[in-house]
């Protein structure tokens, strides 16, 4: 199993604790440093690397993309990344992709639905997005408070649509592509627009 990018290893780990055998990949070396650290059995191959141009190997059964890990460079630079993680897989391979879409976006906005959160020991988080819907690009900034600490951080990535998605993986040779509502069996439908959504595609054999 292929788990690329890993982070801090949060799937990774577990997969390893059921028995497979997976190869973690990041661009981040702090994050990648703390996966490390919680890997106190070392069952986990960690590699450090930028997914546009990594040198992955082959032979991955599977390989995972997960919580929108996409869209943060061109489109040029995605469609690296995800031929990239093509070429390691072996013939008949699956790929998996988890990510929020340009439809449940539209979707939650026309519903009304706004982010946030409250946590534990007063702790409120908010979420505040700004969409261009000629570029598709989404500029999301994370406010944070609680009675000790307080803080802000932005991201801006390209919300593709599933089409453009599915168009893309076919352009890289991927086939039998499902897509779900979701981590979940359910095939994303109009009810279930508002899901984020997870692509399964596989090489041909």
């Amino acid at each position: 199993m292929l788990d690329a990018p890993c982070g801090y290893g949060r799937v990774a780990l577990p997969l390893a604790e059921l028995g497979m055998r997976v190869c973690g990949v990041d661009y981040s070396e702090s994050l990648l440093t703390i996966a490390k650290k919680a890997d106190t059995k070392g069952s986990v191959t960690w590699q450090q690397a930028d997914l546009r141009t990594a040198q992955l190997g082959s032979g991955y059964q599977a390989a995972i993309n997960l919580f929108s890990s996409i869209g943060y460079g061109s489109e040029g630079e995605d469609r690296a990344i995800l031929a990239n993680l093509f070429g390691a897989l072996t013939p008949g391979g699956t790929l998996v992709i988890d990510t929020m879409h340009r439809d449940a976006l539209v979707t939650r906005r026309a519903r009304g639905e706004t982010a946030g959160l409250r946590g534990p020991n007063g702790l409120t988080m908010r979420e505040k997005n700004a969409f261009d819907p000629v570029t598709g690009r989404i500029q999301t900034t994370w406010t944070w408070n609680s009675p000790t600490q307080s803080g802000q951080r932005s991201s801006e990535m390209r919300l593709y649509s599933v089409t453009e998605l599915v168009v893309l993986l076919r352009d890289l040779g991927f086939y039998e592509i499902e897509v779900r509502a979701g981590l979940t069996d359910t095939p994303l439908t109009q009810e279930s627009l508002g899901s984020r959504a997870m692509l399964l595609c596989r090489k041909p054999g």
